[in-house]
Parts: C-alpha cells; sequence; structure tokens
C-alpha cells in the first residue's frame, strides 16, 4: 500500500500536514487526522472539490491522477453525537467524551442535547445511571459558558441524588456568583448538616463549593 502526502485544510484557514499516510479508505484517514488534530473521528468529515467523502471510499479511487499533495477540506461536525446522547449506555459514554475533546465552550446546542440526556436518565433505569450522570455533569463542565442558567438548573437537581459531588463540581465550574446556585448548595448543606461518613464528605465538599461561588 503506498504512502501519501495529505494537507487538511480547516474551514478557518488552519492547515494540518499528514505525511507517510497509509490507509485504505477514508475511515482509516479519519482515525488518522483525529489523532494528529486532536478530534473525535466520528466528528471529521472530508470533502474534496465540494463534494463530501463517505467512510467507506477507497483511497486509492479517490485520489487517483491527482498530484501530491492532495489537500481536503476537513470541517468537524457534532450532529452524530447528538443522536449518540439518545441512544445505549456504550454510545452515549462515547459521545459525552467525545463532547469534553471537542470542548466548544458555549456552544448551546450541545449544551441542551447534554440536559436533555440527562433529563432522560433521570427517568429512565439504565443499569449505569449513576456514571453517566456523572459524565454528563463533567462534559457540561466543560462546554457550558460560566453563569449558564440551564446548566446550574441541571446540577442543581442532582445534588440530592447519587452524583452530589459531581454536581457541585459542575456548579463550582460554571456557577460562581449565581444566586441560584448558591441557594442550592446551602440547601445541600443544611441537608447533610452534623452528617457521617460520605454524606459529611458531600457536607465539606460543599462548604468549599459555597466559598468559591461566593467569591
Amino acid at each position: 500500500m503506498e504512502s501519501r502526502q495529505i494537507l487538511l485544510q480547516g474551514l478557518a484557514g488552519e492547515v494540518f500536514e499528514l505525511h507517510g499516510v497509509v490507509a485504505e479508505d477514508v475511515h482509516k484517514l479519519k482515525c488518522i487526522a483525529a489523532r494528529h488534530c486532536n478530534l473525535p473521528p466520528i466528528c471529521i468529515r472530508f470533502a474534496l472539490d465540494g463534494r463530501v467523502l463517505e467512510d467507506d471510499e477507497d483511497l486509492h479511487c479517490v485520489f487517483k491522477n491527482l498530484p501530491e499533495p492532495v489537500t481536503l477540506t476537513l470541517y468537524v461536525s457534532a450532529e452524530s453525537l447528538y443522536s449518540n446522547l439518545t441512544s445505549d449506555e456504550q454510545a452515549r459514554f462515547a459521545a459525552l467524551r467525545d463532547l469534553q475533546l471537542l470542548g466548544k465552550r458555549g456552544d448551546n446546542r450541545a449544551v441542551a442535547a447534554v440536559i436533555a440526556s440527562v433529563q432522560d436518565l433521570r427517568q429512565g433505569h439504565t443499569q449505569k445511571k449513576g456514571r453517566l450522570l456523572a459524565c454528563a455533569l463533567e462534559t457540561l463542565s466543560i462546554i457550558a459558558e460560566q453563569g449558564d442558567e440551564c446548566t446550574i438548573e441541571c446540577a442543581a437537581a442532582l445534588l440530592h441524588g447519587d452524583v452530589q459531588l459531581q454536581a457541585l463540581a459542575c456548579l463550582q465550574q460554571i456557577g460562581r456568583g449565581n444566586p441560584k446556585a448558591i441557594a442550592a448548595v446551602l440547601q445541600l448543606l443544611e441537608a447533610t448538616w452534623n452528617t457521617v461518613g460520605s454524606e459529611a464528605n458531600v457536607w465539606r465538599a460543599g462548604l468549599e463549593c459555597l466559598c468559591i461561588l461566593s467569591e
């Protein structure tokens, strides 16, 4: 299999150079580009002369008679991640981790999709519900903007469940100075006052969170 030199040009004008690329099809090229660009492979799209390439296309046919280096347009789409957030547990985990990797803070559609997934999980009875909720809160702390009201309400609603520490961490990240976040943590502190064991740990974490929120 022959190696190739490929230039990936992003929509913002950035260029990534791939040297000695050995890949049979577009999907394998996406995996190589993902490692180089630090992007989830599922979010990568390639276009050549205005045509979007499909995953199963043979690169030998795609690049036939084209001089090197071949230039492909690279753009990122999170559409598949949004649909996976309502899929099975494994797909949800992967989608949440990929959204963290994208790290697009302030992406309202991504935030809304994660919150919708949280609401769906709270109503369901999946085996890994706690882990998924914890991962969702971690994702929100990365992609939501400071003071995002919907995220604050979502995290506050989880302060009295199985993911209290993760909910506090999320509020601590995006709720500084927010009255709703402060009120929610105060309510938690009242409920866990004079407790022992794991609840005492929650109380200490809540107190630390309150200090940061009140700065």
